[in-house]
């Protein structure tokens, strides 16, 4: 799964008529799209990378219940026909929900000291230096929408079942980034 994410995310990324760049600067302007845009992209591309990590969290022994729902309901959300971003429509910006989400788990586990109390998951530290970054960028651009996620993600780490259901019950048209982009289209 991670190697096909992998290969479908850089082929959008190289497609010339992958709407991404045109999307960023609507909504960032074109003076700020060349930081957001270049940032936020690698942040796409480098999901594959958090997600292994993440699968590589979860399978050690002691990883707190809370950190395996979230990852669960990251995947399932990654693997959702319809959630806030649609990728049909948007192309490769059309992930950034997904690449803030699983960057957010990712994010939350890290800072979690493990079981015992002694150490961060950290094993990648380039990665872990650059989430922060991401996650901020992707604040400032799409406000609504990551606090969305960032509510559903606090739902799901209490044991709240009923809001992953209701999370994937979402459809994109309910996106405030969506109903601006076809607003400025027009």
């Amino acid at each position: 799964m991670l190697k096909r994410l992998r290969e479908h995310l850089k082929s959008l990324a190289t497609d010339s008529r992958d709407p991404y760049d045109s999307i960023i600067r609507r909504l960032a302007g074109p003076r700020d799209a060349s930081c957001f845009g270049r940032s936020l992209r690698v942040m796409i591309l480098a999901m594959p990378d958090l997600l292994a990590q993440l699968e590589a969290w979860a399978a050690e022994s002691g990883l707190p219940a809370r950190h395996r729902l979230m990852r669960g309901f990251a995947l399932a959300y990654l693997n959702h026909p319809e959630n806030l971003l649609p990728t049909r429509t948007l192309g490769l910006f059309g992930y950034t929900d997904e690449a803030y989400l699983i960057a957010r788990v990712y994010y939350l586990t890290m800072r979690d000291p493990d079981w015992s109390g002694q150490r961060y998951h950290v094993d990648d530290e380039e990665l872990a230096r650059a989430v922060p970054e991401w996650l901020e960028l992707a604040r400032r651009l799409l406000p609504a929408d990551t606090a969305r996620i960032d509510r559903l993600i606090e739902d799901v780490s209490h044991g709240r079942e009923d809001a992953i259901v209701t999370a994937l019950s979402r459809s994109s048209k309910r996106s405030g980034t969506v109903v601006r982009l076809a607003a400025q289209s027009h």
